[in-house]
């Protein structure tokens, strides 16, 4: 009966009531593994800090290369290619400088040449003004030429302007002026005064002087003043200057002249200054062109 109460007691028994043993602890490792795990780490940390060392030299002994000398050895390929790039550019820029120089030689070329033909048409226009300037022909067409090619200068241009106003007609020649100088000559004389009849008797009769012997003054006459020259003198000595070939001094003899005497020779006066200036123009251009073939020449 005893039994059957245990084995009641038994299937009684609650399930939590079971007891489970503990998992058993595990085994220490062996004494052996441990060294050997510290040798390693050791090894591990000599060979790190002596890897600047021993890997350069095992590295060129296995024929490799370290992350250093591969990243050496493409920045020496990059500087390769720059320094080639620079020395491209180099020979590039020596290249287009050449070419500037060869441009600025035939430009400057070429201005000369354009200078020279510009000097040469300009003193072609000159000559030709010259050519006509010696004869009494027009020259507005050879002026006008003269000054659209800049050939009147500042010396020239006084000399032109002079006789502008004759370039529709052209200018008389000396030996024209010496010709028609008779009628200036008649002109001049036309306009001198006629004397009147008492100046006719008192020069006849010398009544004038009588009275100068009669009349009593207590003073002595006063001296008479210098008189002016007749325009017939002046025409005179402006003629005989003419004739020497003196055409200035003829000029300046009638440049004396007033009134209606210098209102009869004003025609022949200003042809004459106008072929004075002609003939200063015709020689100061021989004078330029003269310049600019010698210019040319050097």
């Amino acid at each position: 009966m005893s039994s059957e109460q245990d084995s009641s007691k038994t299937e009684t028994a609650p399930a939590n009531d079971v007891y489970v043993d503990p998992p058993a602890p595990p085994p220490a490792p062996p004494r052996s593994g441990n060294k050997a795990a510290l040798l390693l780490a050791s090894a591990a940390v000599v060979l790190a800090l002596g890897a600047p060392y021993w890997t350069t030299p095992l590295y060129r002994a296995l024929h490799l290369r370290t992350p250093g000398m591969e990243w050496q050895a493409r920045q020496e390929v990059e500087n390769g290619r720059h320094a080639q790039s620079l020395a491209e550019l180099d020979r590039r820029l020596a290249d287009l400088a050449g070419v500037v120089a060869k441009a600025n030689d035939q430009a400057a070329g070429v201005k000369a040449t354009q200078a020279a033909l510009e000097a040469q048409t300009r003193a072609l226009a000159q000559l030709q003004l010259r050519a006509v300037l010696r004869r009494p022909v027009p020259f507005d067409a050879e002026l006008k030429a003269v000054r659209a090619f800049g050939g009147k200068g500042d010396d020239l241009e006084p000399l032109l302007a002079a006789i502008e106003s004759y370039a529709s007609t052209g200018i008389p020649l000396d030996s024209q002026l010496r010709r028609e100088f008779s009628s200036v000559s008649d002109a001049v004389a036309r306009t001198e005064a006629r004397p009147s009849m008492m100046h006719w008797l008192t020069n006849v009769t010398g009544i004038n002087t009588l009275t100068n012997l009669v009349t009593w003054s207590a003073e002595p006459p006063a001296p008479e003043g210098p008189q002016p020259d007749r325009p017939a003198d002046i025409v005179e000595r402006a003629q005989g200057k003419l004739y020497d070939g003196d055409l200035r001094g003829a000029v300046e003899e009638l440049a004396k002249l007033e009134g209606d005497a210098a209102g009869a020779a004003r025609v022949w006066l200003g042809e004459a200054k106008a072929r004075l200036a002609a003939n200063q123009a015709v020689d100061r251009i021989a004078e330029q062109v003269a310049n600019v073939a010698s210019k040319q020449a050097k």
